[in-house]
């Protein structure tokens, strides 16, 4: 009876994490219920707990401590505590959804298989929207910002998904398979140019950071740079011959900018182009994402140990400077987070948040980079270097602490730890 219940639970986790990337399309109500499901698996793979990094036990009951003691002495406690205590819930599946993957001893490549099919099918309702204006479910693109949405509707992530889901699907497919490599030059081309028409900047500069650390990591180092070059021509060529993509992507916008600062005499001497960098440099300070940034530094400032409270930037930053004046004298622009996930966790946690962060990230990080190092498995390398591009420092970055955000982050991140509980490699091709 005991077999059969086992095997009952283990076909329908199975079936269960088939689903994820549909989960995350339906969003953050069903994001919350899949954390939850892997949640109460604790029980189930409690055999496994043998496995567990002690190490990442204390370190995420640290930053949990953190998290609550920032909440506590908080302004905004009530709302502040709430939100903290609930996103203990990723530090769980974190934890948790690694022993289930051993548990069940899933399929790794069907796995990916299922995410990728999953993926061409939101990549094709995509381009559905983008040449009649209309998805198969009749949701519009966005005229205003010029980006794609797919089967998100208001969110305009669908480029987002699609990188980390579209690469992570490509790690589980290279599990004990070797994928040619035409198909993966197919595969690296059709992330990177979509990436490009779906108008999400953030997500086209994150595909190049992707590569790029790739390319380190890696030994397929010709067919990365051919892959970049190949999207970079086709990008480039969109970009000429599509008014879409000339306006989204129009850099005469920032060099407009820039020679509107200028006045005729200095343009006499722009041959010595330090006028001009003194210039670019004033416009990339007092820029939209770097008034994002520094209300998030004054907050800090003011609340260097703990921050202003787990989540509170958006309503700390309207307190701190409290009428349209005030900010605009301080160039800052106070929106739900700082758009920069360091920015976020000093303005909200402090420093002590900051850096067992840093650590909790580094530490496992560097530890499977090490051991990966001479086997130099292509799918652990990309594992890798998605959760870089997540924490790379010089890029806008969503916040850390909304639940589509977050879950990517933590989910990939599981993954990653789950590679380094196996004695076994994840993956054989190289």
């Amino acid at each position: 009876m005991k077999s059969i219940t086992n095997n009952t639970l283990s076909k329908f986790y199975i079936y269960f994490l088939y689903t994820t990337p549909i989960f995350f399309i339906l969003g953050n109500p069903f994001i919350n219920l899949f954390v939850l499901v892997v949640c109460l698996s604790f029980y189930y793979v409690r055999i496994n707990y043998k496995l567990l990094d002690k190490s990442l036990i204390y370190l995420l009951t640290i930053i949990s401590i953190i998290f609550l003691i920032s909440s506590i002495n908080s302004v905004f406690f009530e709302y502040s505590l709430t939100k903290s205590i609930s996103y203990l819930r990723f530090f769980l599946l974190l934890i948790l959804l690694p022993l289930l993957l051993k548990k069940i001893d899933i399929n790794l490549k069907n796995l990916g298989i299922v995410f990728f099919s999953i993926i061409c099918f939101v990549i094709f309702d995509s381009l559905i929207q983008l040449f009649f204006g209309k998805d198969i479910f009749g949701i519009p693109d966005d005229k205003i910002y010029n980006r794609l949405s797919g089967p998100f509707g208001d969110e305009l992530i669908v480029g987002n998904f699609v990188f980390y889901f579209g690469f992570l699907s490509l790690s589980l497919m290279l599990k004990n398979t070797n994928i040619s490599n035409y198909s993966l030059f197919f595969f690296f081309i059709t992330i990177g140019v979509f990436s490009f028409i779906t108008g999400e900047r953030n997500t086209f500069l994150s595909y190049f950071i992707f590569m790029f650390f790739l390319f380190l990591l890696s030994k397929k180092k010709l067919l990365i740079f051919f892959s970049c070059f190949t999207v970079f021509l086709i990008s480039t060529c969109l970009f000429l011959n599509f008014e879409r993509f000339n306006i989204k992507y129009n850099l005469n916008n920032v060099q407009s900018l820039v020679s509107s600062e200028i006045n005729k005499e200095e343009k006499k001497d722009l041959t010595t182009s330090k006028i001009f960098l003194i210039k670019v440099k004033e416009k990339i300070f007092n820029s939209f994402w770097f008034s994002h940034y520094r209300g998030g530094i004054k907050i800090f400032e003011k609340n260097k140990l703990y921050g202003s409270g787990f989540k509170t930037f958006r309503y700390q930053c309207p307190k701190e400077f409290f009428n349209e004046e005030l900010r605009e004298r301080a160039k800052i622009i106070c929106t739900t987070h700082p758009h920069n996930i360091y920015i976020e966790l000093l303005s909200d946690t402090g420093i002590l948040g900051f850096i067992t962060f840093l650590v909790i990230c580094l530490k496992y990080l560097f530890q499977s980079i090490k051991r990966n190092w001479i086997e130099n498995n292509l799918s652990i390398s990309i594992i890798n270097c998605l959760l870089i591009v997540y924490i790379f420092p010089f890029r806008p970055h969503g916040s850390l602490f909304s639940t589509s955000t977050s879950f990517i982050f933590w989910f990939i991140f599981s993954f990653l730890i789950f590679n380094l509980y196996n004695k076994k490699s994840l993956i054989t091709s190289k």
